[in-house]
């Protein structure tokens, strides 16, 4: 709020306690995520606040007053003069309405609205006072005496003063103004951690103002003098008496006083007090009116918050805030997308085994690094020439230049730039799309041969049990919940059997003399596992993504569980369980099936992870392509002759559909990065620190009132991941990797089932198990690969000595790093690569032993590296090679450890003497006269020691 405060302030906005006039009508509506208030915070004044917001943050003694303001008693027109009537007072401002919907309030704090005090009437002038009469009265004359007889002679007094002239009325004092009303003060939240106050007073009615008091009267006219007489009839010899004069008396008494003028006659009563509103605190849930008053532009804006949250790795507060957005835009037809959002992303937020991104962390990129960051800098070029572009709109804004010109300027350049990015976004939609397609059908044929595998299983297992505690339905039930897979083969509800089978289990293991191991760490988390895989469909529309009925770390988990490396001793654990007394070539098909079941088990989760992933990405496209979509019509609204009009919602709708496109590139970018330092992790197997916490977005959120400026934080974070780079550059320069061949082979002994697969379906699966590698042979990666199937029986002489194979490596990959442990990654399926063999050309090593002791190194029976039978599987850089038919451009190199999908095509419409070229095997090949595969392998590792990171001391001993 401190922040609100000063950009109002900054554009002339007063907030003084005391007014000379009425305040403007100015009304606050605040729509932000977290609003906070620190400190004493004042905006007095404003008719009204509304704030939405998911929640308010006070901290300890802070206080938000919108009280009324005050009167200033220079608002009176005219000075106190004497005997002017005062101005009447003012009536106080009432206080604002305030009304704040949040979910959360955190924090002690104090919210004020009380209504202003009246102003009190001005004091009525005092009246003029009177002036003396400082006339004199005429004195008396000589002839007073003289005109009376000697026998009547008496003095005469002086004429009196007449009385003075009355004083000037006093004016009457100004009528007192009332109190204003106290503010209104509702605040709707969820949830309170803390203390609110509200406060919310009336304002008093002001104290009488003072009458003026009537001029004092003036005094008198001053009085004159008498004569004094005298007979003087007494006096000898006189002949002729007379009364005589003898002089004059001193002056008659003055005139009195004038009276005082009228006084001021104004009532003495004050003001009236303002009445007392309601304040209330409700604590509940928002209702549906309230939800729906919450603006499309702040739920994006919250959207982009929580993004921030995310990448700052903030994933508490993260989950908050998507939950409240998620509340806030159920049911909202005009934020169904943003609904969607917020679902899609909470069903992964603080999930074990998912990024920030809600993308398995298992999953590593299978675009080359050097691809990957060609995107990154694409996506970097046009973002930076965006942000410019708006940055120059904002500058000419704020200098208040023709709106619609502006932004027609704008439209023009940014409009390359969002429709660059919408292209870029649709064609990945669309490979997602595709992709999701493929590992839809996959897990759908997966499910066929695992239910063809249980058949099987449930069969073999009556032929070899004993009586054991543990019988087949036990071992069917905890077979299913190792692999999170409900079978349509077995009878029975197995979530009733699988509680008691896995209690049985758990104490069979530590009875029995059992292998230990593998089993027991799984058995806790089979029902949580058969849960989710029973649940699991792939979703018709990827934005629905939803997980609330099941727990989505099932899948990260049955993935670490490495079924298909640990196949062998979870096979062992189980059949012993059974307690079985026959044979061990008995249970040999048993075992085969149970292992094959694993595998098929173990891709199955890693095709569900994938598509999941998927379902994730393609869910973020659906929200971002409209989004900017949007943009594009605002832009070309923009540049048409009769622009766009130029109001506030205008001028803020058209900055919001910039800032939210600008915000997604942001996002772009940054997953981009994160692919790319995931890229950087499988290549190097270096675990080194994500950049993305590190990255603060100065952009968006700072828009509305700043420039956007993110494109520093983003170069920083790309030249973070390129030094990197430069120092993983320097040290493999330095440590060079070494290049083998080796070869693995399989028969119908050890691995019947495998062959039966084969020979009925035309495809199946095997596996190169890291545990058979040598200790000290690191990151070891496959560059070539090659396959022959041969077998005792004889193919018709019809069929050609070609035979066409199909082969690609599942998604697991494992790796020895440079401590000595492994790394497990997954990789999105592979496309198949295309091979074939020759059938009369089989290797053999004791033949080439033969063959090179003559002397000869172009044996057929010998395969050596340069050998043209090897076919490429990556671009790998000690070659020169190019990998032609992979998905999504040029592909990192995965391990050679890991399971592998082999079909044989063949085309039962195919003639065997069809003369043109083929891709496929024609009709008349025999799938069940193979017995034995060999698999050549190419790759490329280092030796003995591999450098764990950019410290290492193999490659600081290089390093300057």
């Amino acid at each position: 709020m401190n922040y609100l405060k000063e950009q109002l302030e900054a554009k002339g906005v007063n907030f003084d306690a005391a007014r000379l006039a009425d305040p403007p009508e100015l009304s606050i509506e605040v729509q932000a995520d977290t609003v906070y208030i620190q400190g004493p915070v004042k905006l007095l004044g404003i008719r009204s606040l509304k704030i939405f917001t998911r929640a308010v943050i006070g901290g300890a003694g802070s206080e938000l007053d919108v009280s009324a303001p005050i009167w200033s008693d220079g608002v009176y027109t005219n000075r106190v003069t004497t005997g002017r009537d005062g101005d009447d007072g003012k009536d106080g401002f009432n206080g604002p309405t305030v009304e704040i919907f949040a979910d959360e309030i955190q924090g002690a704090f104090r919210i004020i609205a009380n209504g202003g005090d009246g102003l009190r009437g001005q004091n009525g002038g005092n009246g003029v006072p009177e002036e003396n009469n400082n006339e004199k009265e005429a004195d008396k004359k000589s002839s007073e005496c003289t005109k009376q007889s000697a026998t009547n002679c008496l003095s005469k007094a002086g004429q009196p003063g007449v009385k003075g002239r009355p004083g000037g009325n006093a004016g009457n004092s100004g009528t007192s103004g009332d109190g204003g009303d106290s503010g209104t003060l509702t605040v709707l939240v969820a949830r309170v951690d803390g203390n609110v106050e509200l406060r919310s007073c009336k304002g008093s009615g002001a104290q009488p103002g003072t009458n003026g008091r009537g001029g004092q009267g003036g005094l008198g006219s001053i009085g004159g003098k008498g004569v004094k007489c005298y007979s003087n009839m007494w006096e000898p010899a006189q002949r002729h008496p007379q009364c005589v004069y003898k002089g004059q008396t001193g002056n008659a008494a003055r005139g009195p006083r004038g009276n005082s003028g009228r006084s001021g006659n104004t009532p003495n009563t004050p003001g009236s007090d303002g009445s007392v509103s309601t304040t209330s605190v409700q604590s509940r849930d928002l209702d549906a009116a309230t939800k729906l008053a919450y603006p499309v532009t702040l739920l994006r804006l919250i959207k982009r918050h929580s993004e921030d949250l995310l990448w700052a790795n903030d994933l508490t507060t993260a989950r908050k805030v998507l939950t409240f957005l998620k509340q806030v835009s159920a049911d909202r037809e005009d934020a169904r997308d943003i609904y969607k959002e917020a679902k899609r992303k909470l069903a992964f937020v603080g999930k074990e085994g998912f990024d920030m991104f809600g993308n398995n962390v298992l999953f590593a990129p299978r675009i080359e690094w050097e691809v990957l960051l060609t995107v990154v800098e694409d996506i970097k070029e046009y973002a930076t020439d965006y942000e410019k572009s708006y940055n120059n709109m904002r500058e000419l804004i704020e200098a208040e230049e023709d709106f619609q010109q502006l932004a027609a300027k704008m439209s023009s350049v940014a409009e390359i730039q969002v429709q660059a990015e919408r292209d870029r976004l649709v064609e990945a939609r669309n490979i997602a799309q595709s992709e999701k397609a493929l590992y839809a059908r996959a897990i759908g044929q997966l499910e066929d041969e695992m239910d063809n595998i249980v058949r099987h299983i449930e069969s073999d297992i009556a032929g070899v049990i004993s009586a054991s505690q543990f019988n087949v339905e036990d071992f069917l039930a905890v077979l299913q919940g190792t692999v999170g897979f409900v079978s349509g083969a077995v009878s029975g509800e197995i979530f009733e059997l699988l509680g008691p089978a896995v209690e049985l289990a758990t104490d069979l293991s530590s009875k029995l003399t059992c292998p230990t191991g593998s089993l027991e760490e799984v058995l806790q988390s089979m029902h949580k596992w058969l849960t989710f895989g029973n649940s699991y469909n792939p979703l018709e529309d990827s934005s629905d993504l939803d997980f609330d009925q099941v727990d989505i770390e099932s899948v990260p988990e049955m993935m670490q569980a490495n079924l298909e490396i640990n196949k062998e001793s979870l096979t062992a654990q189980l059949v012993c369980l059974l307690e079985v007394n026959s044979r061990e070539q008995d249970v040999a098909q048993l075992k085969q099936y149970i292992e094959q079941f694993f595998i098929s088990g173990s891709t199955r989760i890693d095709l569900i992870g994938k598509c999941i992933d998927l379902d994730n990405e393609i869910g973020g496209y659906n929200f971002d392509i409209p989004l900017l979509e949007e943009t594009q019509l605002s832009l070309t609204s923009a540049k048409q002759p009769q622009g766009i009009s130029d109001t506030e919602e205008v001028r803020l709708q058209f900055l919001e559909h910039l800032l939210s496109t600008y915000q997604e590139m942001e996002g772009s970018f940054m997953k981009e990065v994160y692919e790319l330092y995931k890229g950087f992790r499988f290549r190097t197997l270096w675990e080194t620190d994500d950049p993305l916490p590190q990255f603060q977005r100065v952009a968006s959120e700072g828009a509305q009132g700043g420039r956007l400026n993110a494109i520093v934080e983003l170069t920083n974070v790309l030249t973070s991941i390129q030094s990197l780079e430069a120092d993983a550059v320097t040290c493999f320069s330095n440590n060079r990797p070494s290049t083998g061949i080796q070869r693995w082979s399989f028969n119908t002994t050890t691995h019947e089932s495998m062959f039966n697969e084969l020979r009925k379906s035309g495809s199946s699966r095997f596996t190169l198990n890291i545990k058979n590698t040598c200790p000290t042979c690191f990151n070891v990666r496959l560059e070539k690969l090659y396959i022959e199937l041969k077998g005792q029986d004889d193919q018709p002489e019809s069929v050609p000595d070609t035979v066409h194979l199909q082969v690609r490596h599942l998604s697991a990959s494992f790796f020895r790093n440079g401590d000595g442990n492994i790394n497990e990654y997954r990789q999105p399926l592979g496309s198949f690569r295309k091979m074939k063999f020759r059938r009369f050309a089989i290797s053999d090593e004791t033949k080439c032993r033969k063959e090179e002791r003559k002397g000869n190194r172009n044996s057929i029976y010998c395969v050596y590296p340069s050998d043209g039978r090897l076919q490429l599987m990556c671009n790998q850089p000690t070659s020169q090679g190019v990998c032609t038919d992979s998905l999504l451009g040029e592909e990192e190199c995965r391990s050679p450890y890991g399971t592998y999908e082999l079909v044989i095509p063949v085309d039962n419409d195919l003639s065997c003497d069809h003369p043109g070229m083929t891709n496929k095997n024609c009709q008349d090949l025999q799938l069940s006269s193979f017995d034995t595969m060999n698999v050549w392998a190419l790759f490329y590792y280092w030796s003995d020691a591999y450098p764990s990171g950019r410290d290492h001391q193999l490659c600081q001993q290089h390093a300057g």
